[in-house]
């Protein structure tokens, strides 16, 4: 028999020409797990790291930094919210609302705005 490569999983095709994909299923969904979970440990790391770089900068908050943490303590609170998957939209508006207003992003242009041109495009999309 051949191995055929469909994707991404291991397909088992016999010498009669019929596909059996059990042969190989186990293993497949094995190792991709193990991937997902190589990844998700990565992303726990790098998650980890941010936190204690937080933690350092509250330790001995600058004056730019204190001005800013009531904008950092909404956002944590919508990250913890998410974590625990009850985020309400009304909260994720509240907080997308207090990024926007923490800096002047569009005081050249409102017309060059990044910001604005990807707003608009998500709203868009949301009609079609």
């Amino acid at each position: 028999g051949h191995h055929y490569q469909a994707d991404g999983d291991m397909v088992h095709v016999c010498d009669g020409g019929t596909v059996d994909t059990s042969a190989d299923h186990d293993y497949c969904s094995s190792s991709r797990h193990g991937l997902q979970t190589e990844q998700s440990q990565m992303i726990v790391d790098a998650l980890t790291e941010k936190l204690h770089s937080l933690e350092d900068q509250l330790s001995s908050p600058s004056e730019s930094c204190a001005e800013r943490l009531e904008t950092v303590l909404l956002l944590l609170t919508s990250v913890d919210q998410y974590m625990k998957g009850n985020l309400k939209e009304e909260d994720a508006t509240e907080t997308v609302l207090a990024l926007l207003k923490a800096e002047d992003w569009v005081k050249d242009s409102v017309y060059s705005s990044y910001l604005l041109t990807c707003v608009g495009r998500w709203l868009g999309q949301q009609f079609h």
